[in-house]
């Protein structure tokens, strides 16, 4: 069982630092694709669907899978299959390629509530590896499409994925690593 979680980001010969998951004080390479709903339709797949289709995953060599933070959170039934099959779970939280008025106190309170709510459901599961607060968010800004295409002269949402976000990370699921945004490599995004 995974009991210890930790992302490596140390200094490489050249330039640049690893991004590397040591599970158990293990390192490991991790091949995966990202999980998006299991049904375009409904917002909950079948337990018999997700099992396929988690066990095509499996059979695949994936061990982890990114659940995609345009999507949902995901059943109860994905997360302990995940446990079960030794799938690795980088988690999303639910911001994806947008702007998000973090200036405004009702909606920060209420992301700080779906927040907690999600941590403390999904932070029993072995599988849960990593904490993410958005999908391509950071890196969307720093491209200046935003900017540029609609004048926006500050990065909404930011106060949401560098100060809100970790926080309740840190303080109701600390033994998990939490990431900004994917792709996150600091200052630039994509480095």
């Amino acid at each position: 069982g995974i009991r210890q979680v930790r992302l490596l980001e140390q200094p490489r010969e050249g330039g640049g630092t690893t991004f590397t998951f040591e599970i158990n004080g293990k390192p490991i390479y991790c091949r995966g694709a990202n999980w998006v709903p299991g049904d375009s339709l409904r917002l909950d797949s079948s337990p018999e669907r997700y099992d396929r289709l988690l066990e095509l995953a499996r059979r695949a060599n994936m061990n982890m899978l990114r659940v995609w933070g345009g999507g949902i959170y995901e059943s109860e039934t994905f997360y302990a299959l995940c446990d079960r099959l030794g799938i690795l779970v980088w988690q999303d939280f639910m911001f994806a390629c947008n702007l998000y008025p973090d200036h405004d106190a009702a909606f920060l309170k209420n992301v700080e509530s779906e927040a907690n709510k999600a941590v403390k459901r999904l932070r029993r599961h072995p599988s849960i590896v990593v904490w993410c607060g958005n999908n391509e968010n950071d890196w969307i800004w720093d491209m200046g499409h935003w900017k540029a295409e609609e004048g926006v002269d500050r990065f909404y949402g930011k106060r949401i994925y560098h100060d809100l976000l970790p926080r309740i990370c840190k303080r109701l699921a600390p033994t998990r690593p939490y990431r900004p945004s994917s792709p996150y490599g600091g200052p630039e995004p994509n480095s």
